[in-house]
């Protein structure tokens, strides 16, 4: 093809045909730019058809991931409400010289009904936040990744206080009382609970820990409305694309 028209071009100089040979050589000029042009165009709509698949790909994990959060986040409250339970639970020991009107044993049914086990908080979101964050590209979606940060460290940090108050004055009880808790499995003995939660420590720390979790759940409620924004913002993208 690159012959054919340069035997043209020669043709065209050889018979003197000055003016037609310009007009022929701008014109030929004007189809390769043409043609370059064309070829980005392509490239371009190739590159852009990529990015798009690789962006809806990336909002239907991060779709996953805010779902599964809102399960994990809304299980949270229920593990709150039970440790709020029994800290009621103690409270009325305390105040009532041993006497309490909620039933100990029907809180989880094995006896051993002490908040001793720490209460993670962990978001599937987060896990991957600051290359989710660099990679999307919509704007809005990035607005509240950013509040869902914000949130989700608020509320993670409530966690780790209640954690450690719960290391520090509980855990010692588990230890010092493994054999009573150990048989209480099996007797269920609402005595044997009421002589471990009358621990001068555990009194102590009943405010501050109702207080801690009441934070707690306000801080949930507001990441998990969040995660609700989150949600319908990237159902609505997965929609539009």
């Amino acid at each position: 093809m690159i012959k054919f028209f340069k035997n043209i071009r020669q043709n065209l100089l050889y018979d003197g045909q000055t003016s037609k040979y310009l007009k022929y050589a701008i014109g030929e000029i004007v189809l390769v730019v043409i043609g370059i042009l064309i070829a980005l165009q392509i490239n371009n709509w190739n590159e852009n058809r990529k990015i798009n698949i690789e962006q809806k790909l990336l909002v239907t994990q991060m779709l996953e991931d805010a779902k599964s959060d809102s399960i994990f986040f809304s299980g949270r409250l229920v593990g709150i409400a039970m440790v709020d339970t029994i800290l009621t639970y103690i409270d009325e020991l305390n105040q009532n010289n041993g006497e309490t009107t909620l039933n100990s044993l029907s809180i989880n049914g094995t006896g051993r009904v002490l908040p001793f086990s720490s209460m993670q908080f962990i978001s599937s979101i987060m896990n991957d936040y600051t290359e989710t964050f660099n990679k999307i590209n919509s704007p809005e979606i990035k607005k509240i990744l950013r509040s869902y940060n914000s949130k989700f460290i608020y509320a993670k940090g409530n966690f780790e206080n209640l954690n450690n108050i719960i290391a520090s004055n509980f855990e010692p009880l588990r230890f010092a009382y493994h054999k009573e808790l150990r048989e209480n499995r099996k007797t269920k003995s609402i005595e044997i609970l009421n002589k471990i939660y009358k621990y001068d420590r555990v009194f102590a720390c009943v405010d501050k820990m109702k207080l801690t979790l009441s934070v707690m759940t306000g801080r949930v409620h507001e990441i998990l409305e969040v995660n609700n924004q989150l949600i319908q913002s990237l159902q609505s993208y997965l929609e539009e694309h």
